[in-house]
């Protein structure tokens, strides 16, 4: 692709922004297509394309830069898709999932010695390099090589995105079981309200597929989209704040990413009066402006906006009648040296319980003695060593998230209500592992 105005001509050409061109010039404010026609014929006028940008930005919130990203994510796509379509048994009915998953699992021996020896190191490059428009070309030709035809159904783009969404992310979650961050991914864009907030277009499928691939593939990647939230000046470790209950203190813990300045929010709420401790929900602070929300069930989702001054946070939910945290829409910054009780509240809570109350939001259930004191890790094994003395062992290459932690790494042994087994469990990154797999010695 020589420059912007061809990646330009080239997503014109698909249904990336509309089923039709008519289509897309009626949501862009147009009488009729024939502007959109000049420029794919490359006839328009330099005016008539820089008007094109700003009606793009203002309806589709699309900038030239994603434009350029969406053309790259089709001139690869049909690349791959042409290469792949080779080493493919086309006539099994899910061909197509099942090439897909060999770059999500990173398992290659059932391609071709020349595929393996000629391409596979140059596609492997680019979802090292680039592994975000890799994996939105992933899911790019997931859907087109289906046929799935996003437009043309009845059904809403809600209803439509989850049609595809789901069962992808229960698919993968069968086979990535650890994988707890997956399968939540798949169950965020499975409901309406992050979806009420993107332009119905094909793209925006695209991205969250992508997205939600990126996670299953790579166990980092929970914490790699961690170290893109920012940690908010004026606030540390530990913030205090009072919401529109005064009886209540909200507490906001940090927890920090590898990444200077970055990382996110765990919210509790703690009754003045006994220090009786509710979890809240997570929050993530994307820019200046914007934040997701996600509650303690982990299955819903929230955005909006916020405000931070010296005071505290002020924010601005879609719906702000139905305000989601509960607490209320100003949180005033409370100082500890300015209250007895409120430094009484922060000495008298550890780290360890507001995991532990975490965990419980989740049905997951602490076990007493099996307190996890120390993590010991080396280049081929885990090791926990519990409070009743005994010492757990496991191999790294167990679980391909195992290669990412750290021993800083919060890690707690809980009892699953889904199965009454016991896992050991990393909340922060949303990956668990049963303690069964593990060599105890």
């Amino acid at each position: 692709m020589e420059n912007i105005y061809d990646a330009l001509k080239l997503v014109l050409s698909t249904q990336l922004l509309a089923p039709s061109l008519s289509e897309l010039a009626k949501t862009l404010g147009y009488g009729s297509r024939s502007t959109l026609y000049t420029i794919i014929d490359g006839s328009a006028t330099v005016n008539a394309v820089n008007k094109l940008y700003e009606r793009l930005d203002e309806h589709l919130h699309i900038d030239e830069k994603l434009i350029y990203r969406m053309a790259l994510v089709i001139e690869n796509c049909r690349i791959f898709t042409r290469l792949i379509r080779k080493e493919a048994n086309t006539d099994h009915p899910e061909w197509q999932f099942q090439m897909m998953l060999a770059f999500i699992t990173d398992y290659y021996e059932y391609f071709s010695p020349h595929f393996r020896k000629e391409i596979l190191n140059e596609l492997l490059r680019f979802k090292s390099n680039e592994p975000d428009e890799f994996f939105n070309m992933l899911a790019y030709f997931y859907i087109t090589a289906s046929d799935i035809k996003f437009y043309k159904s009845r059904l809403t783009y809600f209803e439509q995105c989850r049609l595809i969404i789901e069962p992808l992310g229960q698919k993968l979650h069968d086979i990535f079981p650890e994988n707890d961050a997956g399968k939540i991914m798949s169950q965020i864009y499975s409901i309406d309200t992050p979806l009420k907030y993107e332009a119905p277009i094909l793209w925006n499928l695209v991205k969250s597929i992508g997205e939600m691939l990126q996670i299953f593939a790579n166990p980092n990647a929970t914490r790699e989209k961690f170290d893109r939230m920012l940690l908010l000046p004026n606030l540390g470790d530990r913030s205090y704040m009072e919401g529109k209950n005064k009886s209540e203190v909200i507490l906001m813990r940090a927890t920090r990413s590898k990444q200077a300045g970055s990382g996110f929010y765990e919210v509790l709420s703690i009754r003045r009066e006994d220090m009786a401790m509710r979890y809240i929900c997570r929050l993530m602070f994307a820019d200046e402006q914007f934040l997701t929300m996600i509650p303690a069930n982990e299955i819903n989702t929230h955005l909006g906006m916020y405000t931070l001054d010296e005071h505290g946070l002020t924010f601005d939910w879609e719906d702000n009648s139905n305000e989601p945290t509960g607490l209320g829409l100003k949180w005033k910054l409370l100082k500890l040296e300015q209250s007895q009780i409120l430094r009484q509240i922060n000495r008298s809570i550890d780290d360890d319980k507001i995991t532990e109350l975490i965990m419980e939001s989740r049905g997951m259930k602490k076990i007493e003695g099996l307190g996890v004191k120390d993590v010991a890790i080396s280049r081929n094994s885990v090791e926990l060593r519990l409070e009743n003395g005994d010492i757990y062992t496991i191999d790294r290459s167990e679980a391909s998230f195992l290669e990412f932690i750290t021993p800083d790494d919060i890690v707690t042994i809980v009892r699953m209500p889904s199965d009454n087994n016991i896992y050991a469990v990393w909340a922060e990154i949303s990956h668990f592992i049963p303690l069964s797999n593990f060599t105890k010695r």
